[in-house]
């Protein structure tokens, strides 16, 4: 059995042991486990002189022939390389740990199996499988700290030439939420706007990231914390509908009221609200300052200390119930809003 933790995963993809035949990559940041399946590809592949034949299937297609996989790792191929299948569970109620326990009972000689899947609960059976063999492993994949989604927009505007300014650092990390997918695109389109620049400062940032991930979180949350009942269904019907990451909203949701906590002790003891908004750190977007300014007014210390343990719940429960995640997240936003309504009319 191959154990690893979270924050080894992406060393591991980047050097799998020999031994190691099969990985089932999960869990509810799927930027991040569709980047390491492809990093897994390409990395296998790689020790092969000839390649290996990449074959694609989608656990939805497992319903009228169980025995797929098996025959596909066991075909006897004239040409290329031996086969490595990308299994993708498209569906949690696919029955794919059937499908794929003949290669635990037989297994495999050479690489054959990437599985990319959901969060999946400890004790899951296809998880159980993947744990306790020994020529294979489960790669787990959360979504990303502020640490570590520093570390990699760091690491990519490097590879890029590029240096990133402090103030705009801080402003990316706190806009980009923890989407490892969402945080590549983003860096992609500030690499392009950079162009032959040397180094990416604040207008930059908000110029290429700002509006765009301000409409998918930043917006949403300032509705919910200041009571605007009506947007915030828009948003979150919208959220649903594009596809977005609940998981990563309520997230980020956490880390602006981990921020307002610490303005709101700062105006306990005398400071100027606006002041202080103009010199938060991570900055502030400038749109988004009189909201912020309105939720400091609406919610006092101990309400935003409430407010980050309901959250803080939420988001241990989106991942937990990932089929549930924009109920968990309507719901808990919902409640927010209607505290700060209650607020306003006091």
């Amino acid at each position: 059995m191959v154990a690893v933790r979270a924050g080894g995963v992406s060393a591991f993809v980047a050097a799998p042991p020999e031994s190691i035949r099969l990985f089932l990559v999960y869990g509810p940041d799927q930027g991040a486990v569709t980047e390491r399946a492809e990093t897994l590809a390409s990395v296998l592949s790689s020790r092969h002189a000839g390649g290996v034949t990449l074959v694609r299937i989608g656990s939805d297609e497992l319903s009228g022939d169980p025995g797929r996989i098996s025959d596909e790792a066991n075909a006897d191929l004239l040409f290329g390389g031996p086969p490595l299948i990308r299994l993708k569970v498209v569906d949690g109620r696919h029955n794919v740990a059937n499908a794929v326990r003949p290669l635990f009972d037989n297994p495999p000689e050479t690489p054959a199996l990437i599985v990319e899947a959901e969060e999946l609960r400890a004790g899951n059976a296809l998880r159980k499988l993947f744990e306790e063999a020994a020529f294979s492993v489960a790669l787990p994949c959360y979504e990303a700290t502020a640490e570590d989604t520093a570390d990699l927009a760091r690491s990519a505007l490097r590879e890029a030439g590029l240096q990133i300014a402090p103030d705009a650092l801080d402003y990316l990390v706190a806009h980009l939420g923890g989407d490892r997918g969402v945080t590549r695109r983003e860096l992609e389109k500030l690499i392009l706007y950079a162009g032959d620049s040397r180094e990416v400062a604040l207008e930059d940032v908000v110029a290429v990231s700002g509006e765009s991930v301000e409409l998918r979180n930043d917006r949403l949350i300032d509705h919910a914390l200041t009571g605007d009942i009506a947007r915030l269904a828009d948003d979150l019907n919208r959220l649903k509908a594009e596809g977005g990451s609940p998981a990563s909203v309520m997230s980020q949701a956490l880390s602006h009221l981990i921020m307002l906590s610490g303005l709101a002790a700062e105006a306990a003891r005398g400071g100027s609200i606006s002041s202080l908004v103009d010199r938060a750190r991570p900055p502030v977007h400038f749109r988004r300052k009189d909201k912020v300014v309105r939720t400091l007014q609406l919610w006092p210390l101990p309400a935003l200390q409430r407010a980050r343990a309901a959250l803080d719940s939420a988001v241990l429960e989106t991942r937990q119930l990932p089929a549930l995640d924009h109920a968990v997240a309507a719901t808990t936003l919902l409640k927010l809003a209607q505290a700060a309504r209650r607020a306003a009319r006091r």
